[in-house]
């Protein structure tokens, strides 16, 4: 026997649905059920019917024991009480609520695990290892093909994909980015959807050395911004920005600078000010690319960061910002600012991303050359370099050579960074 969720639980559980089908409520409604009665039922004001049930499973496609009690009780009470996987401890109550379910052979819906465990991986900072975050994203995409459902396809391998390139393995990135591109592109899927999907694509290519693609990747996204004006002002200025990390990477230095202007006057504060302070911080580090490098620009970006990153940036965050006020340091002339930074930092654990892992590495090496332990610098710029080259990150490669021959042409004890305007 079938016994149905009982209000507010009931109506918890059809938001649920309805979210992860991307349905409107009035979409879900029409046409046998008034949107008002639906946000009723929703909110838990009013108790469902049979009726009301057997159109509900109707229109999304599921089976009536996707209202069952017995079968997704614990998991929905944990939605119900508003759990957030950014608790403390919250991960861990959703990886055992969905694993006792397992052992005890308890059916819990597939849309409603995929919930939780989207829940799980949209974690400001994720608590787990990367082991165990790896294998909660594989079983995100894994529960998403189940379904069969393009948008939750995509949505779970540009999860995925972000995982790999944070990781250092921008080549594995790729190829999930590049499956939720062709998910992007089924019919019904939004504007939105698809500009994440290659967000991620462009991402992850440019640090696998796959420029070419990468680079009509990003002019797709630029014209898909330019084609949907409603798209959020976030996704907007995520797509210039990512133009610009591309052109930086091609040479193109005048058309990355239009790319970051045209970013940060775009995006209001008030929009996503996580995402303007992350711009201004990114900015800054791609001037400091650029040749010659545009370190008053970048400071100008640092200064602009440096109040709301201390107020709304997580610790991963803050150590993005710090290790780029390190490298602005280095390339003034502030050798013992830049220093004490990379100490600070080197006292904490990292939650760096490879890539600015690597960019630290860098400075560490160009200050010990600036302190005197030329041959030793020299050495160990060119093991990164040789070791970055075997596994195909193109552009940090030469980077890693360029900072190289900086070191060679420019002596310890006659060093004078530029200072280019």
């Amino acid at each position: 026997m079938v016994t149905i969720l009982e209000q507010p639980l009931f109506g918890q559980r059809v938001r649920e649905l309805r979210t992860a089908h991307g349905l409107s409520q009035a979409a879900l409604a029409e046409p046998g059920m008034s949107t008002s009665y639906l946000s009723r039922l929703e909110s838990g004001s009013r108790p469902p019917t049979p009726k009301a049930v057997a159109y509900l499973a109707e229109r999304l496609d599921v089976p009536r024991s996707a209202f069952d009690s017995a079968s997704s009780t614990a998991v929905t009470q944990l939605l119900a009480r508003g759990i957030s996987a950014a608790d403390g401890g919250a991960g861990e109550k959703i990886l055992d609520v969905l694993n006792s379910a397992a052992e005890a052979g308890t059916e819990v819906d597939t849309a409603l695990q995929w919930q939780m465990l989207w829940m799980l991986a949209s974690a400001p900072s994720p608590s787990t290892e990367p082991a165990a975050e790896e294998e909660t994203l594989q079983r995100l995409v894994r529960l998403s093909d189940e379904m069969g459902l393009p948008e939750l396809q995509l949505r779970s391998r540009v999860k995925l994909a972000r995982f790999h390139r944070l990781s250092g393995s921008p080549e594995r990135g790729s190829a999930r980015a590049e499956e939720a591109v062709s998910f992007g592109r089924a019919p019904g899927v939004s504007a939105s959807d698809l500009c994440r999907a290659l967000l991620a694509a462009v991402s992850a290519e440019a640090e696998s050395g796959r420029l070419t693609l990468a680079r009509e990747h990003v002019d797709e996204l630029c014209e898909l911004v330019e084609a949907h004006p409603e798209l959020p002002s976030s996704l907007a200025a995520e797509a210039r920005w990512s133009a610009a990390s591309v052109r930086v990477r091609q040479g193109e230095h005048e058309a990355a600078r239009d790319h970051l202007e045209t970013a940060m006057r775009d995006l209001d504060s008030h929009d996503d000010i996580l995402l303007w302070t992350r711009l201004r911080i990114a900015a800054a580090s791609l001037y400091l690319q650029m040749a010659p490098r545009l370190t008053d620009r970048a400071a100008a970006g640092l200064a602009e960061a440096k109040v709301p990153i201390g107020l709304v940036g997580t610790r991963l965050h803050e150590q993005e910002y710090r290790v780029v006020a390190a490298q602005l340091a280095f390339h003034t002339g502030d050798f013992p600012e830049a220093e004490r930074l990379c100490v600070e930092l080197a006292g904490e654990p990292s939650l760096l991303s490879y890539r600015d892992g690597v960019r630290l590495e860098m400075l560490r090496i160009r200050l010990r050359h600036q302190s005197g332990a030329v041959r030793e610098a020299v050495d160990e710029m060119t093991s990164l370099a040789t070791r970055l080259q075997d596994s195909s990150n193109t552009d940090l490669t030469a980077e890693a050579w360029r900072n190289l021959a900086e070191a060679l042409t420019t002596p310890a004890d006659q060093s004078n960074p530029s200072q280019a305007r």
